[in-house]
This record gives C-alpha cells, structure tokens and sequence, in this order.
C-alpha cells in the first residue's frame, strides 16, 4: 500500500534520525532541556510553582512576562522567584509575554507604540535578573483585528529601531507565530522568517514555535520544524485537544527526531510544555489539573525520548 505523504515524511525524518545517531553518537548523548511555561498553572504564587515543577522533574521554567508597572506583575515577586529556584534547583529558561491591546508594536499610535517599546525593556529586565535566556512575543495583540494596511511596517519599523532593549540585557528577542485565531500579524514560520530579516535588528533573530500553532499553519508538524532551521530557539509542546503530550494525536515520536536533527538537545534551546490554559490565565485551577499538566507532559516526552533514542 502508498504511504500517505505525511507517512513518507515521518519516514523520511526517522530514516535520517538514524543515520545522524548511528554515525554520530556522540551528539545524541545530551537530553534536551525541557521546560515549564507556568502561567498555564493559572493564578498562584510563582514560588509555588518553582516547587511544584521541581516534585517532577523539572529544571526549567518559562516565567510570565505581564509587566504592569512598578507594582503590578510578576517581576514585583523577584526575591521570592530568586529564593525558589535556589532553594529547588530550577532555573529559568526565559520569559513568555502575552502581548495586549494598546501595547503592540504595529500599533497606529504613537504612544502605545512606545508603550509596547517601554513593555518589553521592563520583560527583558525582568528575563536578565531571573536568568532567562530569551523574551517570547507577538508583533501584534493576541486575538487583535488588523487596525489598517500599515501592521506589518510598523512593527517591523518599531523593532528595527528599538530591538537593542534585548542585547542590551543580554537576551534573546524570539517572535512567535500564531495562528490567525491567536495573533494576525506573523501566522507561520515563513512569515516569522521574512518578519526578522525586515526588521534587520541583532536583538530579534529567532523564532519561538508552538505545536498548537504549527498544526493549524504548516503543512507537516515535524518537517515544518526541521525547516525552521537554527532560528528555531524553543518549542511549545501540547497535544492536538491542547491537553499535555499523550493525551491526543500528536506524533512525539517524529517531534522529538525532528528536534535532535535539529540540535535541540544543546544548552540553550528547550522544549517548554504550555498545555492550553483556554482563558482560564488568571483564574485558580484545582491543584489535580496543575499536576497532571505538567507531570503527564514530561513523563511522556522523556518516555518517547528514550524510545527513539534507544531504538
């Protein structure tokens, strides 16, 4: 019987999976770093959720980025945050930022362009003083309408002018692509691509993906990885109902290939589990949700991990 085509990609993927780890061992030694992005444990003390992650597993953690001024957000819990990640051996890979209405970068006005400019100098800081490595963002507002023809050069405009905040905190400016339903402005890694080489800034060169996203926008979830090439700084993993990996569809097995193929298993790059929160961000979620999320994500991709890789 023919294989369908996205069979003789899965294929095509594994066949070179093997050839790399038969010829070059070595480089398959290293597991891939795998965090947790803790705004899907909803509304609880960051601390809490260091301790959490660590009962797990877990050596990483994806902090919020919802800067609201001097006392409001999750950088007024610094010492607290500090104080957890010492004491429970977690650190934090970076920070993911939900981008709102009157902050974005393609805005039309002036003043809440340069409000979304001042937004994300604060997250970079709030990234540098964690230990973060990157800032994850949307060019345009989650679930926004286009305002007018200009959208994409004025973001692209705004970051090309200002993306030094994230080199001059020693951070990595990552864009990442949404799905139409999530953010218009940047809805695939094509589009991502073409948007960080407009914007010619050495803050902003990499893309931040998500599973969730991919499927809606690629044609095929692990080629689509592979493609995105040495860009590709992270990957949000959820399955295809937005439940943690194992609890749908989603072929980990070929993510996971796809991953190595790619180098993921570096210092520097990390798998992030983000199970959906479907609006349910800043409301208190019963304890059993938050530890199934995050237990049943990491015990299935370290399960499929040491699959493929001692096949």
């Amino acid at each position: 019987m023919k294989l369908q085509k996205y069979e003789e990609i899965n294929l095509k993927i594994r066949e070179a999976f093997e050839k790399a780890k038969s010829e070059h061992p070595e480089k398959f030694e290293r597991r891939i770093d795998v965090s947790y992005c803790c705004q899907t444990f909803g509304w609880e003390p960051i601390p809490k959720s260091i301790e959490r992650l660590a009962k797990y597993g877990y050596k990483y953690i994806e902090l919020p980025g919802q800067y609201g001024g001097p006392e409001i957000g999750p950088h007024t819990q610094l010492p607290e945050i500090l104080e957890a990640m010492d004491k429970f051996d977690v650190k934090c890979s970076g920070v993911c930022v939900l981008v709102q209405e009157g902050f974005a970068l393609n805005d039309k006005n002036y003043y809440n362009r340069q409000r979304a400019v001042d937004f994300l100098r604060n997250v970079a800081k709030f990234a540098k003083a964690c230990g973060g490595q990157y800032v994850l963002f949307t060019p345009a507002a989650v679930q926004s309408r286009p305002q007018d023809g200009g959208d994409w050069i004025r973001a692209v405009s705004t970051l090309h002018d200002c993306g030094h905040i994230f080199t001059d905190e020693g951070v990595k400016g990552a864009v990442e692509p949404c799905q139409p339903g999530g953010a218009f402005l940047v809805t695939n890694f094509a589009e991502a691509k073409r948007f960080i080489k407009e914007v010619d800034n050495p803050g902003v060169q990499y893309i931040y993906g998500d599973i969730d996203h991919i499927i809606h926008t690629e044609e095929h979830l692990a080629q689509a990885i592979l493609d995105c090439g040495d860009q590709l700084l992270n990957l949000h993993l959820r399955d295809i109902n937005g439940m943690p990996l194992g609890h749908g569809m989603i072929d980990v097995d070929t993510v996971i290939r796809a991953l190595y193929l790619l180098g993921f298993n570096q210092p520097g790059h990390f798998a992030t589990a983000e199970p959906a929160t479907r609006g349910r961000m800043f409301e208190e979620l019963p304890e059993e949700l938050k530890v199934m999320r995050c237990r049943d994500t990491i015990e299935c991709f370290r399960e499929r991990e040491e699959a493929v890789l001692s096949a």
